[in-house]
């Protein structure tokens, strides 16, 4: 009886092995035309296939885009407990690569270029770095491309008794 229950958990064992096991790697190389990376796994070395990357949001031609790059430290699920058949779930803060200083409840999109936009617990937004607008921008005014040509055609009496004319600045 014994032999059969050591059989039973052998062959239990041989299972387990058989399923997925979440392991760290560092990323070597990253393909953004396909979305996919190549790790050395933990702590062997072992270098894996072209994996894909997860992505909360993921489409034909639009997603959340924040490619991976070489030294990060990331997450992977494997297929059937092979690693070369795996897939990518997400980076990792470490030591090495810290995380922003963000408050809890707070979020925070912040570039390695110093740029952020901050969702703060007051309510307020915060945005750091040249904000370039491909179309209007609104308050609860009206437009900003409005205030602009009633701000252009604005004119007063200068300091010589003349009159100001329209800016001719570009944007």
């Amino acid at each position: 009886m014994e032999r059969f229950v050591n059989a039973i958990k052998a062959h239990a064992d041989a299972l387990v092995q058989t399923q997925a096991q979440p392991r760290f790697g560092t990323i070597v190389s990253v393909d953004p035309n396909t979305g996919t990376a190549r790790l050395t796994l933990q702590p062997e070395g072992v270098l894996s296939g072209w994996l894909p990357v997860l992505s909360p949001w993921a489409g034909a031609g639009w997603g959340m885009v924040c490619p991976l790059a070489p030294g990060d430290q990331v997450l992977v699920l494997a297929q059937e407990g092979a690693a070369e058949h795996g897939v990518i779930v997400g980076r990792i803060f470490s030591g090495l690569q810290r995380p922003p200083a963000a408050p809890s409840g707070e979020l925070w999109f912040v570039h390695q270029s110093g740029s952020y936009l901050k969702l703060l617990n007051d309510g307020t937004v915060q945005v750091g770095g040249d904000l370039h607008v491909s179309g209007d921008v609104y308050d609860s005014q009206g437009s900003l491309s409005r205030l602009r040509s009633h701000y252009d055609a604005h004119t007063h009496i200068d300091s010589r008794g003349g009159v100001t004319t329209a800016t001719s600045q570009p944007d």
